[in-house]
């Protein structure tokens, strides 16, 4: 069996994280790497205690009196042992290797919820829009569904002019910064993510959050931006929220 490269997987899926473009066996691989990467080393041992006492107690492959090897399913006995092969090296990789590079940690959790994006479009068609005639509504949603479309470069084009007209617009200001980042362009969207933290207390709790989050990523892009990261981390594991867990991981590596 082919050694599993997490480096190679993440150049395979891309910034946009197209899960599509793996096979069953690297799509298993990266979910037990980011399963990982999310705990504590305290978690990480209990999680490879449970994985190895679930196939154990699956039986995947029996011994009979005669000391052959009877196998119950090809195909569940192929996947048993990927998992396990798969699971003992990332273990090995993240137990012996207590720190990443800030640009593996990037490219291993930035992975933005579009959520937001039909949050937005929900309230602008339902409720127009503050301050805006119909047709920088029309343009504001023509710009979400290019970014829904995976069409970065597009949506920047409307929303960089829109945001300049609408600086207090902080929804479109938002998704402005994270197709910057998708293309790439994460001195920009640092910016933009720090204005947006700065009224964080003014903005719905959960787009906080992911600005924050987003923002601590973004810093792990910029040549001195680790100390920063780490206080935007810290921050988050504080809040208790739904990126808690996966920002004391990332704290974990970055030690």
């Amino acid at each position: 069996m082919e050694q599993l490269d997490f480096s190679k997987i993440l150049e395979k899926i891309g910034p946009d994280k197209d899960l599509t473009k793996l096979n069953e066996e690297e799509l298993l691989f990266y979910d037990m790497v980011r399963a990982i990467q999310s705990r504590s080393a305290d978690d990480e041992k209990q999680i490879i205690q449970q994985v190895l006492k679930q196939f154990k107690n699956q039986q995947f492959i029996v011994k009979t009196n005669e000391n052959r090897i009877n196998m119950k399913s090809t195909n569940k006995i192929w996947i048993g042992i990927a998992a396990g092969v798969a699971i003992l090296v990332v273990a090995y990789f993240f137990l012996s290797k207590p720190s990443a590079s800030t640009d593996e940690l990037f490219s291993a959790n930035f992975k933005p919820s579009k959520e937001f994006v039909a949050k937005s479009k929900d309230k602008a068609m339902s409720y127009g829009m503050a301050s805006t005639g119909t047709e920088s509504r029309d343009s504001f949603l023509k710009a979400l569904a290019l970014y829904e479309s995976n069409e970065y470069d597009q949506a920047m084009k409307i929303l960089g002019p829109y945001v300049e007209s609408y600086p207090t617009d902080n929804e479109a200001r938002f998704h402005l910064s994270m197709c910057q980042i998708y293309r790439e362009k994460y001195a920009p969207a640092l910016v933009n993510l720090s204005k947006l933290n700065e009224v964080s207390k003014d903005l719905d709790p959960n787009l906080a959050e992911e600005i924050k989050y987003d923002l601590a990523l973004c810093y792990l892009k910029m040549n001195d931006g680790k100390k920063q990261a780490k206080i935007l981390f810290e921050q988050l594991v504080s809040m208790d929220g739904k990126h808690a867990k996966t920002a004391k991981g990332i704290l974990e590596m970055m030690k």
